[in-house]
């Protein structure tokens, strides 16, 4: 005869928390709805670019680096999106800057799964 073992239940992490820090309210213009996921690299936010009135999300690269590097990095963004890339399968980046000491990325929003 075969028994069943009922197994506990296990629920998945949430994807709207960033372990230790609380979110901030905004990235330069860009104002903070809420997170919507977190990568490798850090944590992605729904915001809202009042200049523009439409929402976008905000990459936070979260990397142990020191600041001339997080500065670097904003640097080559720029020249990223200064090329104006375009092509239906890339979101293009719009904006980029350091909130404290990390670099952050702005692209326009785009909902998925």
């Amino acid at each position: 005869m075969l028994r069943f073992q009922r197994l506990p239940s296990f629920r998945s992490t949430s994807l709207h928390t960033d372990v230790g820090a609380p979110p901030p309210d905004a990235f330069g213009p860009y104002r903070v709805l809420h997170q919507v996921g977190i990568g490798i690299l850090g944590p992605v936010f729904r915001a809202y670019d009042p200049d523009r009135d439409r929402l976008v999300a905000v990459k936070l690269f979260r990397l142990e680096q020191p600041p001339d590097r997080a500065h670097r990095l904003v640097a080559e963004l720029e020249q990223l999106i200064a090329r104006r890339i375009e092509h239906p399968a890339i979101i293009a980046p719009l904006a980029a800057g350091l909130a404290d000491t990390s670099a952050y990325l702005v692209t326009d929003f785009v909902s998925a799964d």
